[in-house]
């Protein structure tokens, strides 16, 4: 039976197209409020408690992680849910659920499908089918803003810090970036009638309009190596396989967040108007991870600057730094500073 290749769903459509002599598959969103590329997106690190551990090595090292829909906080966000198996054949619970995964025997997949009650089977393949998928497909989530209040607290508990990629120079491998397509309502795509890519393409791009705010956009990618799965512990190998490198130039900026530095760490003797005095002891951070941050900015000469906040409008925004480096230990940055904002 002919598959669909596109697929419409509020007024979004989505399409792939087949290249069987280069054995792959290029994907398209067409979302009418936002038909063009954006040249800039920014993507929102934390540093809290251990997760220092993955965004300063991400950076150091520059690569940009790719999710697994287990990693998500939306349980709908690539959600099986999302897809209907309701009449799908017997062959694709046997190759799915028995051979791929050994979860159910073959006898009784067929005990079940022969019932009057299929519901376990399309279940446990709602639930086991992304799961399997996005072993090799995974998310790079971004956003159009730097200096959404929201983002800030959620994603970077505004001590964290952002980066601001020029989207032309992102890997040429990475598909997107497209708009999230955010919805009152969610619907099911019938997983007989349409390709499975064109129902990856839709299940990887629906929100509630909850989500509206983040303003996401998002790369979908692909390692045919992987093997990743978040809930079982992988090797290093296996982890590696979500890990995208890009070129260094395509950091544009990075903005610190407005608690980025502790006030432990600020020398107020030194403090001016013009500058501040940022004195980070040794082993203050684990790892000395906030050291090794600051001497990369400053090594590669990256543009920076720093979330404020405005007295009087009650927004947030970002302010121009410059960081020198002093001693090993020791920084000053250099702000711009207004009476109407706090710093």
């Amino acid at each position: 039976m002919t598959q669909n290749k596109s697929f419409i769903f509020n007024k979004v459509t989505y399409t792939i197209e087949e290249y069987p002599d280069k054995n792959c598959i290029d994907f398209c969103i067409k979302n009418p409020e936002k038909p063009h590329n954006p040249e800039i997106l920014y993507k929102y690190f934390s540093v809290n408690n251990l997760a220092y551990i993955f965004s300063v090595d991400a950076f150091l090292n520059h690569y940009l992680y790719s999710s697994h829909p287990l990693n998500l906080n939306d349980k709908y966000d690539c959600s099986g849910d999302l897809l209907d198996f309701s009449k799908i054949g017997v062959e694709f619970y046997i190759k799915k659920l028995l051979q791929e995964v050994h979860l159910i025997s073959e006898k009784r997949i067929k005990e079940i499908f022969n019932s009057n009650d299929r519901r376990q089977l399309i279940n446990t393949l709602t639930d086991i089918y992304p799961t399997i998928l996005y072993l090799k497909f995974g998310v790079i989530s971004l956003a159009e803003k730097p200096d959404n209040i929201l983002m800030w607290s959620y994603y970077a508990q505004n001590s964290g810090f952002v980066l601001k990629f020029n989207t032309d120079l992102l890997p040429k491998g990475f598909f997107g970036p497209f708009p999230i397509n955010y919805s009152e309502t969610l619907e099911k795509i019938d997983f007989t009638n349409y390709h499975f890519a064109t129902c990856v393409l839709y299940q990887t791009n629906v929100k509630y309009i909850k989500w509206k705010p983040e303003n996401e956009w998002r790369y979908l990618t692909y390692n045919s190596e992987g093997k990743y799965h978040p809930q079982y512990d992988c090797s290093d190998n296996e982890i590696t396989t979500r890990k995208f490198t890009y070129d260094p130039k395509s950091v544009d900026e990075v903005i610190l967040g407005y608690d980025f530095f502790n006030i432990c760490e600020f020398d107020f003797n030194e403090r001016s108007s013009e500058f501040q005095i940022i004195n980070i002891p040794d082993n203050s951070t684990p790892d000395n991870w906030k050291v090794k941050f600051l001497n990369h900015i400053v090594d590669y000469k990256i543009k920076c600057s720093q979330i404020i906040r405005h007295r009087t409008s009650f927004k947030l925004d970002n302010a121009r730094i410059k960081i020198q480096k002093l001693t090993d230990n020791k920084f000053k940055i250099y702000k711009q500073i207004s009476s109407s904002i706090i710093i």
